[in-house]
């Protein structure tokens, strides 16, 4: 692919979906992207994530965290959503440290809720024929 993207969608307020997308490269059908992004989520079902990727990515999170808090606009926004979205500007912390928690296990418990090929809707886009 030549790109690989995970979102969730429509926002944070209500449940929201996760979202695994790409763009194919030249040559690569959006069945043969779908097949292999599948792969990769099954394998998080089959196997833990290492504790030392699970760590970098757990950094990662307190990066962006500290860095949201590096000016008072930054600060201002954050704390603002988080009392739109979530109805008290202190969720926030809260989300970060149930996050910061994460485990292998629990990531392969999730994966293995969400997961399901069965439930997925899948979307994708062709160019027609010329």
């Amino acid at each position: 692919a030549s790109a690989v993207y995970t979102t969730e969608a429509p926002g944070d307020r209500y449940p929201s979906l996760f979202v695994a997308g790409g763009r194919p490269q030249k040559g690569v059908t959006n069945d043969t992207l779908k097949e292999e992004i599948q792969k990769i989520l099954d394998r998080l079902k089959e196997k833990e994530v290492s504790k030392e990727d699970v760590a970098a990515a757990v950094r990662k999170v307190k990066l962006g965290l500290l860095n949201s808090l590096d000016s008072n606009s930054g600060l201002a926004r954050m704390l603002g959503n988080s009392e739109t979205v979530y109805g008290s500007w202190k969720d926030v912390f809260e989300l970060y440290k149930i996050s910061f928690k994460t485990k292998p296990e629990d990531l392969k418990r999730l994966a293995n809720t969400y997961f399901d090929a069965s439930k997925a809707t899948y979307v994708r886009r062709e160019r027609s024929a010329k």
